[in-house]
Protein backbone atom coordinates (compact mmCIF):
# COMPACT_ATOMS: atom_id res chain seq x y z
CA UNK A 1 0.00 0.00 0.00
CA UNK A 2 1.55 3.65 -1.00
CA UNK A 3 1.66 5.96 1.72
CA UNK A 4 3.38 8.70 -0.44
CA UNK A 5 1.82 12.06 -0.34
CA UNK A 6 3.35 15.37 -2.46
CA UNK A 7 3.03 17.52 0.78
CA UNK A 8 6.52 17.38 1.95
CA UNK A 9 7.89 17.66 -1.12
CA UNK A 10 5.87 21.17 -2.37
CA UNK A 11 4.20 22.17 0.86
CA UNK A 12 4.38 24.59 3.52
CA UNK A 13 2.18 24.76 6.79
CA UNK A 14 1.96 27.37 9.78
CA UNK A 15 0.73 26.66 12.82
CA UNK A 16 -1.63 29.65 14.79
CA UNK A 17 1.60 30.42 16.68
CA UNK A 18 3.41 31.18 13.89
CA UNK A 19 5.22 27.33 14.33
CA UNK A 20 6.55 25.82 10.81
CA UNK A 21 5.48 22.18 11.25
CA UNK A 22 5.09 19.26 8.45
CA UNK A 23 1.07 19.64 7.75
CA UNK A 24 -1.98 20.50 10.31
CA UNK A 25 -3.16 16.70 10.41
CA UNK A 26 0.07 15.91 12.50
CA UNK A 27 -0.97 18.15 15.58
CA UNK A 28 -2.18 15.19 16.73
CA UNK A 29 0.53 12.96 16.69
CA UNK A 30 3.25 13.14 19.50
CA UNK A 31 5.53 15.92 18.14
CA UNK A 32 2.63 17.61 16.45
CA UNK A 33 4.80 17.49 13.52
CA UNK A 34 6.75 20.60 14.50
CA UNK A 35 10.07 21.19 12.22
CA UNK A 36 12.84 22.02 14.46
CA UNK A 37 16.38 23.52 13.28
CA UNK A 38 19.98 21.53 14.60
CA UNK A 39 19.52 23.07 17.69
CA UNK A 40 15.99 21.69 18.02
CA UNK A 41 14.57 25.04 17.91
CA UNK A 42 11.25 24.90 16.68
CA UNK A 43 11.22 26.88 12.90
CA UNK A 44 8.71 30.28 13.28
CA UNK A 45 7.48 31.73 10.19
CA UNK A 46 7.61 35.28 11.95
CA UNK A 47 11.40 35.55 11.53
CA UNK A 48 13.04 32.11 10.64
CA UNK A 49 13.78 31.12 6.98
CA UNK A 50 11.22 29.24 5.30
CA UNK A 51 13.21 27.56 3.33
CA UNK A 52 15.65 26.16 5.52
CA UNK A 53 12.94 24.60 7.82
CA UNK A 54 12.02 22.51 4.21
CA UNK A 55 14.68 20.13 5.36
CA UNK A 56 14.06 19.93 8.67
CA UNK A 57 15.22 16.76 10.12
CA UNK A 58 11.15 15.35 10.29
CA UNK A 59 10.30 16.81 6.48
CA UNK A 60 13.83 14.28 5.51
CA UNK A 61 12.34 10.91 7.41
CA UNK A 62 8.53 11.62 6.26
CA UNK A 63 9.96 11.72 2.48
CA UNK A 64 12.28 8.43 2.72
CA UNK A 65 9.20 6.80 4.72
CA UNK A 66 7.28 7.97 2.18
CA UNK A 67 9.08 6.09 -0.73
CA UNK A 68 10.15 3.31 1.31
CA UNK A 69 5.95 2.85 1.69
CA UNK A 70 6.27 3.14 5.72
CA UNK A 71 3.75 5.45 7.50
CA UNK A 72 5.25 8.18 9.36
CA UNK A 73 4.55 8.59 13.32
CA UNK A 74 3.40 12.20 11.86
CA UNK A 75 0.61 10.85 9.78
CA UNK A 76 -1.38 8.41 11.66
CA UNK A 77 -4.32 10.61 11.52
CA UNK A 78 -4.16 10.34 7.88
CA UNK A 79 -3.84 6.30 8.31
CA UNK A 80 -6.46 5.63 11.24
CA UNK A 81 -8.76 8.04 8.42
CA UNK A 82 -8.19 5.61 5.67
CA UNK A 83 -8.24 2.32 7.83
CA UNK A 84 -11.76 3.67 8.52
CA UNK A 85 -12.55 4.38 4.73
CA UNK A 86 -12.44 7.92 5.52
CA UNK A 87 -10.94 10.54 2.89
CA UNK A 88 -7.84 11.69 4.38
CA UNK A 89 -5.80 14.74 3.48
CA UNK A 90 -3.30 12.68 1.76
CA UNK A 91 -5.67 11.24 -0.27
CA UNK A 92 -7.14 15.01 -1.13
CA UNK A 93 -3.91 16.04 -1.83
CA UNK A 94 -2.75 13.16 -4.01
CA UNK A 95 -6.06 14.19 -6.18
CA UNK A 96 -4.71 17.62 -7.00
CA UNK A 97 -1.26 17.11 -7.41
CA UNK A 98 -0.04 13.47 -8.46
CA UNK A 99 -0.29 13.55 -11.70
CA UNK A 100 2.53 16.33 -11.79
CA UNK A 101 4.71 15.55 -8.40
CA UNK A 102 4.19 11.88 -7.99
CA UNK A 103 6.03 9.41 -6.58
CA UNK A 104 8.53 8.69 -9.52
CA UNK A 105 9.01 12.30 -9.60
CA UNK A 106 9.62 12.69 -5.94
CA UNK A 107 12.46 9.53 -6.34
CA UNK A 108 13.74 11.97 -8.49
CA UNK A 109 14.20 14.70 -6.42
CA UNK A 110 15.01 13.46 -3.70
CA UNK A 111 18.66 13.31 -2.30
CA UNK A 112 19.86 10.06 -0.28
CA UNK A 113 19.45 12.05 3.20
CA UNK A 114 15.34 12.69 2.17
CA UNK A 115 16.84 16.37 1.69
CA UNK A 116 15.76 18.56 -1.71
CA UNK A 117 17.04 21.33 -3.58
CA UNK A 118 14.87 23.94 -2.71
CA UNK A 119 16.04 26.39 -5.43
CA UNK A 120 15.32 23.25 -8.19
CA UNK A 121 12.07 22.02 -5.82
CA UNK A 122 10.34 25.30 -4.74
CA UNK A 123 7.33 25.20 -2.46
CA UNK A 124 4.19 25.85 -4.46
CA UNK A 125 1.74 25.40 -1.73
CA UNK A 126 1.14 27.14 1.70
CA UNK A 127 -1.29 26.53 4.39
CA UNK A 128 -1.15 29.71 6.77
CA UNK A 129 -3.47 29.45 10.00
CA UNK A 130 -3.48 33.20 10.56
CA UNK A 131 -3.14 33.73 14.63
CA UNK A 132 -6.06 32.88 16.90
CA UNK A 133 -8.41 35.92 16.85
CA UNK A 134 -12.12 34.76 16.07
CA UNK A 135 -15.47 35.57 16.88
CA UNK A 136 -16.95 32.58 17.30
CA UNK A 137 -15.49 29.92 20.40
CA UNK A 138 -17.04 26.67 18.74
CA UNK A 139 -16.86 24.00 21.81
CA UNK A 140 -14.48 21.61 20.41
CA UNK A 141 -12.03 24.38 19.51
CA UNK A 142 -10.15 26.31 22.91
CA UNK A 143 -7.75 29.43 23.36
CA UNK A 144 -5.00 28.25 21.00
CA UNK A 145 -7.55 28.91 18.25
CA UNK A 146 -9.60 31.06 19.04
CA UNK A 147 -9.19 34.37 21.31
CA UNK A 148 -12.36 34.62 22.08
CA UNK A 149 -12.14 31.40 24.61
CA UNK A 150 -9.57 33.43 26.82
CA UNK A 151 -12.23 33.96 29.66
CA UNK A 152 -14.30 30.66 29.27
CA UNK A 153 -10.56 28.79 29.55
CA UNK A 154 -9.77 31.14 32.60
CA UNK A 155 -12.90 30.13 34.53
CA UNK A 156 -12.94 25.97 33.69
CA UNK A 157 -9.19 25.25 33.88
CA UNK A 158 -7.22 28.66 34.99
CA UNK A 159 -4.97 31.29 33.95
CA UNK A 160 -2.61 29.58 31.38
CA UNK A 161 -2.69 27.68 28.94
CA UNK A 162 -0.08 25.25 27.13
CA UNK A 163 0.75 25.01 23.23
CA UNK A 164 3.77 24.67 21.45
CA UNK A 165 5.88 27.62 22.43
CA UNK A 166 5.09 26.80 26.14
CA UNK A 167 3.18 28.47 29.05
CA UNK A 168 0.75 31.25 27.78
CA UNK A 169 -0.37 33.04 30.54
CA UNK A 170 -4.04 35.27 30.02
CA UNK A 171 -4.52 38.31 31.47
CA UNK A 172 -8.17 40.50 31.91
CA UNK A 173 -7.78 43.16 30.04
CA UNK A 174 -11.20 44.72 31.22
CA UNK A 175 -14.63 43.81 32.50
CA UNK A 176 -15.22 42.63 29.28
CA UNK A 177 -12.18 41.15 27.62
CA UNK A 178 -9.41 38.62 28.54
CA UNK A 179 -5.61 38.76 26.74
CA UNK A 180 -2.67 36.89 26.61
CA UNK A 181 0.81 39.14 26.30
CA UNK A 182 2.71 36.64 24.51
CA UNK A 183 3.09 37.85 20.86
CA UNK A 184 3.01 34.28 19.17
CA UNK A 185 -0.56 34.52 17.90
CA UNK A 186 0.11 37.83 16.47
CA UNK A 187 3.05 36.13 14.14
CA UNK A 188 1.35 37.52 11.10
CA UNK A 189 1.68 41.20 11.62
CA UNK A 190 5.21 40.87 11.13
CA UNK A 191 6.43 41.96 7.40
CA UNK A 192 8.94 39.03 7.40
CA UNK A 193 6.82 36.23 6.57
CA UNK A 194 4.76 38.18 3.81
CA UNK A 195 7.44 39.72 2.25
CA UNK A 196 9.06 36.03 1.69
CA UNK A 197 5.93 35.19 -0.05
CA UNK A 198 5.67 37.91 -1.86
CA UNK A 199 9.44 36.60 -3.15
CA UNK A 200 7.98 33.32 -4.15
CA UNK A 201 4.66 34.95 -6.10
CA UNK A 202 5.88 33.72 -9.05
CA UNK A 203 6.03 30.25 -7.76
CA UNK A 204 3.14 30.21 -5.73
CA UNK A 205 -0.16 28.06 -7.03
CA UNK A 206 -2.22 27.28 -3.90
CA UNK A 207 -2.67 29.24 -0.59
CA UNK A 208 -4.83 28.14 1.81
CA UNK A 209 -5.57 30.37 4.59
CA UNK A 210 -7.38 29.64 8.02
CA UNK A 211 -7.75 31.34 11.22
CA UNK A 212 -8.77 31.87 13.87
CA UNK A 213 -11.33 33.68 11.39
CA UNK A 214 -9.76 34.58 8.63
CA UNK A 215 -11.52 37.15 7.55
CA UNK A 216 -11.44 39.20 9.98
CA UNK A 217 -7.85 39.40 9.50
CA UNK A 218 -6.66 42.90 7.77
CA UNK A 219 -3.00 41.79 6.92
CA UNK A 220 -3.66 39.20 4.55
CA UNK A 221 -5.78 41.36 2.70
CA UNK A 222 -2.52 43.26 1.54
CA UNK A 223 -0.77 40.15 -0.07
CA UNK A 224 -4.04 39.48 -1.96
CA UNK A 225 -4.18 42.82 -3.13
CA UNK A 226 0.20 42.08 -3.86
CA UNK A 227 -0.66 38.99 -6.51
CA UNK A 228 -3.87 40.99 -8.10
CA UNK A 229 -1.40 43.93 -8.77
CA UNK A 230 1.30 41.85 -10.05
CA UNK A 231 -0.56 39.77 -12.28
CA UNK A 232 0.30 36.44 -10.01
CA UNK A 233 -3.02 35.42 -8.71
CA UNK A 234 -4.53 34.70 -11.99
CA UNK A 235 -2.27 31.65 -11.47
CA UNK A 236 -3.25 30.65 -7.78
CA UNK A 237 -5.94 29.03 -6.30
CA UNK A 238 -6.67 30.48 -3.06
CA UNK A 239 -8.80 28.51 -0.32
CA UNK A 240 -10.24 29.57 2.76
CA UNK A 241 -11.79 27.52 6.54
CA UNK A 242 -14.35 30.42 7.25
CA UNK A 243 -17.21 30.56 9.65
CA UNK A 244 -19.01 32.94 7.60
CA UNK A 245 -20.08 34.86 9.84
CA UNK A 246 -18.46 37.75 8.07
CA UNK A 247 -18.28 38.27 3.81
CA UNK A 248 -16.36 41.68 3.38
CA UNK A 249 -17.04 43.14 0.35
CA UNK A 250 -13.45 43.63 -0.11
CA UNK A 251 -12.39 40.05 -0.06
CA UNK A 252 -15.27 39.56 -2.64
CA UNK A 253 -14.09 42.59 -5.13
CA UNK A 254 -10.11 40.62 -4.45
CA UNK A 255 -11.22 37.30 -4.86
CA UNK A 256 -12.09 37.73 -8.46
CA UNK A 257 -9.11 37.72 -9.58
CA UNK A 258 -7.57 34.74 -8.75
CA UNK A 259 -7.51 31.31 -11.20
CA UNK A 260 -9.36 29.57 -8.22
CA UNK A 261 -11.64 30.52 -5.15
CA UNK A 262 -12.41 27.16 -2.45
CA UNK A 263 -13.65 28.22 0.19
CA UNK A 264 -15.23 25.66 3.18
CA UNK A 265 -18.11 26.95 5.02
CA UNK A 266 -17.47 25.52 8.52
CA UNK A 267 -21.53 24.59 9.58
CA UNK A 268 -21.72 21.61 12.13
CA UNK A 269 -25.11 21.49 12.46
CA UNK A 270 -27.94 23.24 11.40
CA UNK A 271 -29.80 25.90 13.25
CA UNK A 272 -29.81 25.73 16.83
CA UNK A 273 -27.47 22.72 16.88
CA UNK A 274 -24.94 24.77 15.01
CA UNK A 275 -25.80 27.61 17.45
CA UNK A 276 -25.04 25.60 20.06
CA UNK A 277 -21.68 23.94 19.01
CA UNK A 278 -20.10 27.62 17.08
CA UNK A 279 -21.31 29.91 19.98
CA UNK A 280 -22.39 32.47 19.74
CA UNK A 281 -23.02 32.17 15.99
CA UNK A 282 -26.15 33.09 14.57
CA UNK A 283 -27.87 31.02 11.79
CA UNK A 284 -29.53 33.58 10.39
CA UNK A 285 -26.45 35.24 9.51
CA UNK A 286 -24.72 32.81 7.96
CA UNK A 287 -27.51 31.23 5.61
CA UNK A 288 -27.55 34.95 4.40
CA UNK A 289 -23.77 35.14 3.54
CA UNK A 290 -24.46 31.23 2.71
CA UNK A 291 -26.81 32.78 -0.05
CA UNK A 292 -24.75 36.00 -0.98
CA UNK A 293 -22.04 33.88 -2.19
CA UNK A 294 -23.93 31.33 -4.08
CA UNK A 295 -24.72 34.30 -5.77
CA UNK A 296 -21.47 35.36 -6.57
CA UNK A 297 -20.12 35.33 -10.09
CA UNK A 298 -16.60 34.42 -9.85
CA UNK A 299 -14.05 31.26 -10.36
CA UNK A 300 -15.65 29.63 -7.33
CA UNK A 301 -15.54 26.25 -5.72
CA UNK A 302 -17.98 26.43 -2.69
CA UNK A 303 -18.72 23.22 0.01
CA UNK A 304 -20.20 22.91 3.78
CA UNK A 305 -17.21 21.64 5.82
CA UNK A 306 -18.56 19.85 9.04
CA UNK A 307 -16.26 18.07 12.34
CA UNK A 308 -18.26 14.97 13.12
CA UNK A 309 -18.48 14.94 16.72
CA UNK A 310 -20.14 13.57 20.06
CA UNK A 311 -22.30 17.00 19.92
CA UNK A 312 -24.09 16.23 16.30
CA UNK A 313 -23.65 12.72 15.90
CA UNK A 314 -27.66 12.54 15.77
CA UNK A 315 -28.19 15.71 13.95
CA UNK A 316 -25.81 16.00 11.01
CA UNK A 317 -28.03 14.73 9.14
CA UNK A 318 -30.30 17.07 9.68
CA UNK A 319 -28.08 19.95 7.78
CA UNK A 320 -27.01 17.31 4.97
CA UNK A 321 -31.21 17.48 4.53
CA UNK A 322 -30.91 21.15 4.33
CA UNK A 323 -28.07 21.39 1.93
CA UNK A 324 -30.13 18.76 -0.46
CA UNK A 325 -33.70 21.15 0.12
CA UNK A 326 -31.89 24.56 0.04
CA UNK A 327 -31.10 26.80 -3.13
CA UNK A 328 -27.09 26.14 -2.58
CA UNK A 329 -26.50 25.03 -6.07
CA UNK A 330 -22.95 26.02 -6.16
CA UNK A 331 -22.46 24.44 -3.02
CA UNK A 332 -20.88 20.32 -2.93
CA UNK A 333 -20.97 20.06 -6.51
CA UNK A 334 -18.30 17.77 -6.61
CA UNK A 335 -19.00 14.06 -7.20
CA UNK A 336 -16.84 12.96 -4.55
CA UNK A 337 -18.44 15.41 -2.13
CA UNK A 338 -21.87 15.93 -3.19
CA UNK A 339 -23.28 16.65 0.71
CA UNK A 340 -20.71 17.81 2.65
CA UNK A 341 -17.23 17.89 3.25
CA UNK A 342 -16.47 16.06 6.95
CA UNK A 343 -13.42 15.27 9.07
CA UNK A 344 -13.93 13.67 12.46
CA UNK A 345 -13.00 15.00 15.89
CA UNK A 346 -9.80 13.76 16.95
CA UNK A 347 -9.39 15.66 19.87
CA UNK A 348 -10.35 16.95 22.53
CA UNK A 349 -11.02 13.01 22.95
CA UNK A 350 -14.65 13.85 24.99
CA UNK A 351 -15.67 15.32 21.72
CA UNK A 352 -14.79 12.65 19.24
CA UNK A 353 -17.53 10.09 18.47
CA UNK A 354 -15.49 7.25 19.79
CA UNK A 355 -16.56 8.50 22.86
CA UNK A 356 -20.28 7.86 22.92
CA UNK A 357 -21.40 5.32 25.18
CA UNK A 358 -22.54 1.70 22.74
CA UNK A 359 -25.93 1.68 22.72
CA UNK A 360 -26.07 5.60 21.57
CA UNK A 361 -23.76 4.63 18.75
CA UNK A 362 -25.92 1.94 17.84
CA UNK A 363 -29.00 4.57 17.76
CA UNK A 364 -26.36 6.87 15.36
CA UNK A 365 -26.20 3.84 13.00
CA UNK A 366 -30.01 3.62 13.30
CA UNK A 367 -30.39 7.48 12.52
CA UNK A 368 -27.95 7.26 9.62
CA UNK A 369 -29.81 3.94 8.06
CA UNK A 370 -33.52 6.10 8.21
CA UNK A 371 -31.70 9.20 7.12
CA UNK A 372 -30.54 6.96 3.55
CA UNK A 373 -34.04 5.41 3.80
CA UNK A 374 -35.23 9.48 3.31
CA UNK A 375 -32.82 9.98 0.96
CA UNK A 376 -33.77 6.94 -1.49
CA UNK A 377 -37.15 8.15 -1.13
CA UNK A 378 -36.49 12.43 -2.06
CA UNK A 379 -33.88 10.98 -4.80
CA UNK A 380 -36.68 9.46 -6.48
CA UNK A 381 -38.93 13.25 -7.33
CA UNK A 382 -35.60 15.29 -7.15
CA UNK A 383 -33.07 13.96 -8.94
CA UNK A 384 -33.95 13.04 -12.75
CA UNK A 385 -30.69 10.68 -14.17
CA UNK A 386 -31.21 7.14 -12.43
CA UNK A 387 -27.24 7.12 -12.68
CA UNK A 388 -26.54 10.42 -10.88
CA UNK A 389 -29.41 9.04 -8.40
CA UNK A 390 -27.45 5.94 -8.05
CA UNK A 391 -24.13 7.51 -7.73
CA UNK A 392 -25.38 10.07 -5.00
CA UNK A 393 -27.07 7.01 -3.20
CA UNK A 394 -23.73 5.27 -3.50
CA UNK A 395 -21.81 8.49 -1.85
CA UNK A 396 -24.27 8.65 0.78
CA UNK A 397 -23.79 4.85 1.94
CA UNK A 398 -20.07 5.64 1.78
CA UNK A 399 -20.28 8.91 4.03
CA UNK A 400 -22.46 7.38 6.77
CA UNK A 401 -20.47 4.45 6.41
CA UNK A 402 -16.94 5.92 7.14
CA UNK A 403 -18.87 7.80 9.64
CA UNK A 404 -19.63 4.32 11.88
CA UNK A 405 -16.56 2.59 11.05
CA UNK A 406 -14.63 5.32 12.92
CA UNK A 407 -17.04 5.62 15.39
CA UNK A 408 -16.87 1.58 15.97
CA UNK A 409 -13.28 1.25 15.80
CA UNK A 410 -12.29 1.89 19.76
CA UNK A 411 -14.33 2.26 22.86
CA UNK A 412 -13.44 5.12 24.49
CA UNK A 413 -16.70 6.02 26.04
CA UNK A 414 -14.49 6.32 29.73
CA UNK A 415 -14.68 9.83 28.60
CA UNK A 416 -18.12 10.76 28.90
CA UNK A 417 -17.42 11.73 32.48
CA UNK A 418 -15.16 14.71 30.93
CA UNK A 419 -17.74 15.37 28.17
CA UNK A 420 -20.28 15.57 30.78
CA UNK A 421 -18.62 17.93 33.16
CA UNK A 422 -17.44 20.34 30.30
CA UNK A 423 -20.61 20.25 28.81
CA UNK A 424 -22.01 21.87 31.54
CA UNK A 425 -19.17 23.71 32.33
CA UNK A 426 -19.73 25.83 29.63
CA UNK A 427 -24.02 25.97 29.39
CA UNK A 428 -23.12 28.16 32.78
CA UNK A 429 -20.93 30.21 31.52
CA UNK A 430 -22.60 31.06 28.26
CA UNK A 431 -26.14 30.30 29.37
CA UNK A 432 -27.17 27.52 26.97
CA UNK A 433 -28.92 24.53 27.10
CA UNK A 434 -27.58 21.07 26.04
CA UNK A 435 -31.13 19.69 27.00
CA UNK A 436 -33.00 22.43 24.80
CA UNK A 437 -30.34 22.24 21.64
CA UNK A 438 -30.26 18.56 21.32
CA UNK A 439 -32.89 16.77 23.63
CA UNK A 440 -32.97 13.72 22.30
CA UNK A 441 -28.95 13.10 22.93
CA UNK A 442 -29.44 15.10 26.01
CA UNK A 443 -31.55 12.27 27.08
CA UNK A 444 -29.40 9.42 26.08
CA UNK A 445 -26.46 10.24 27.18
CA UNK A 446 -27.85 11.47 30.73
CA UNK A 447 -27.65 8.11 31.51
CA UNK A 448 -23.88 7.98 31.74
CA UNK A 449 -23.18 11.00 33.57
Amino acid sequence: MSTYCPLPWIFQAVRNNGHLRICCQANVSENRGLLRNADGQIFSAANDSMASARNADLMKEARLNMLSGKWSSACQRCKQEEESGLRSRRGYENDIWAERFGEEWARRNTRPDGSLDVNEVPAVSFDIRLGNKCNLKCRMCGPADSDMWYGDHVAIHGNSFEDTQGNVKIERKNERQWITTDPSYNWYENDFFWKHLESRAAFIEHLHIVGGEPLLIEKHYDTLQFLVDGGFSQNITIEYNTNLTVLPEKALKLWRNFRSVKIGVSLDGFNEVNEYIRFPSSWNVIARNLNRLNSEDGPYELWLSSTIQVLNIYNITDLIKWKLESNLNKFNTSKKLPFITSHVVHNPVHYNIRALPPSVKVKAEAKFSEFKSWFSEWSLTNIEDPKNRIHMQSRLDHLLGSWIKYMNSRDESKHMDTFWRTTEQLDRLRKQNFSEACPELYADLSAFK
